[in-house]
């Protein structure tokens, strides 16, 4: 059994969902599985490359990750990351490994804050953060300096699902209780890079959760957010381009293409 972090023992009523918690389906010792990649075959879309799901809600995005489980109750996953080039579709990324949330996922309109779920759908990325300095990333990156920096989850502030400091206050400054949120310098690993995953943004139902990132895997599953090795953090920061309109697709791999 995976360890537990010191912190928000009543995190299952405080909505925060971004920190990997004590683990009931631990790693397996198993390499991602292959799956064949479309560009092996450039005549399967008439001379199109294409991506290996029919992805509906993508819109005009140039840049798509695609994280996958083999269920809704999985823990673990497969991320994988696809650019549109003048040949269409390629792999860019991956297959990697990943974790999500501690009870699997779950339809992003039907989640529930606390509920250790992931929630599954397809969710602009535009914003990035850090505990360490920019990495070279062509995103918005927030250098996060002070030991006051909060991603708000407290249900009651109108800075919900937010980056904010505790000296500009509007919030809760506390990891405990049902109006806990976020201090980011709590958790130097996790969240030394993150790639904020725009669901529940930027017009919030406050009972659906806040703060789901990839973020930097312990070897645990998550709060609901998606955890890989630093390594492919990185290598997705380098690589993702707020110019082409970067997604991500969470769903098990089953039912992918309904979200």
């Amino acid at each position: 059994m995976g360890s537990i972090l010191p912190f928000c023992s009543d995190r299952v009523s405080s909505g925060v969902d971004c920190v990997q918690k004590r683990d009931n389906d631990p790693v397996q010792p198993s390499e991602p599985q292959e799956r064949p990649d479309p560009a092996a075959d450039p005549g399967a879309g008439g001379g199109q490359l294409l991506l290996p799901y029919p992805l509906k809600r993508i819109g005009q995005a140039k840049q798509v990750i695609i994280v996958t489980t083999r269920s809704w109750t999985g823990t673990q996953a497969q991320l994988e990351a696809y650019e549109e080039l003048e040949g269409g579709w390629e792999r860019v990324i991956g297959p990697a490994q990943a974790r999500v949330g501690r009870t699997g996922m779950i339809a992003a309109e039907k989640r529930v804050a606390g509920s250790g779920t992931t929630p599954a759908g397809t969710f602009p990325l535009t914003m990035t953060f850090g505990l360490e300095p920019d990495p070279g990333t062509k995103m918005p990156y927030v250098y996060v300096t002070d030991a006051d920096r909060w991603w708000v989850t407290d249900p009651s502030s109108p800075h919900y699902n937010q980056l904010r400091s505790g000296e500009e206050g509007g919030f809760h400054p506390s990891e405990h209780g049902k109006r806990g949120s976020l201090r980011l310098h709590a958790h130097p690993k996790e969240l030394a890079f993150a790639v904020v995953i725009d669901f529940n943004r930027p017009y919030p139902v406050r009972t659906r959760g806040a703060g789901i990132f990839i973020q930097v895997s312990t070897g645990l599953s998550t709060d609901g957010s998606v955890a890989v090795e630093r390594d492919c953090l990185l290598q997705l920061l380098e690589w993702l381009d707020p110019h082409k309109h970067p997604v991500i697709t969470l769903a098990p791999e089953r039912v992918i293409a309904q979200y």
